[in-house]
């Protein structure tokens, strides 16, 4: 089923805008105010545009988890994607 929602105050936000965005831990502290975030007690998040054969964006993929995300898988997967396609990236690290 489709469906759509704001994405202001989501990491989906960046993805949508064309970078592939990498978040491997405290998800929710980046975003204190998502409540779907909160609700998945959501840690770790990794999102890349999906493209038409135009280089349209067309929506976008993600993968959120519970626990933070090995930091080397990560951005393996950021710059893989951003070496690929071409496109910007954003890659946030939460340091207390």
């Amino acid at each position: 089923q489709n469906f759509q929602y704001d994405l202001t105050g989501t990491p989906c936000l960046g993805v949508i805008e064309g970078r592939t965005c990498c978040y491997p831990e405290s998800l929710q502290k980046f975003f204190p105010e998502n409540e779907a975030i909160k609700r998945m007690q959501a840690e770790a998040y990794v999102g890349v545009p999906l493209l038409n054969s135009s280089g349209d964006i067309i929506g976008h993929l993600v993968v959120v988890d519970e626990k933070p995300a090995a930091h080397a898988a990560c951005f393996a997967a950021t710059f893989h994607e951003n070496f690929r396609a071409g496109s910007n990236f954003c890659c946030s690290l939460y340091a207390e």
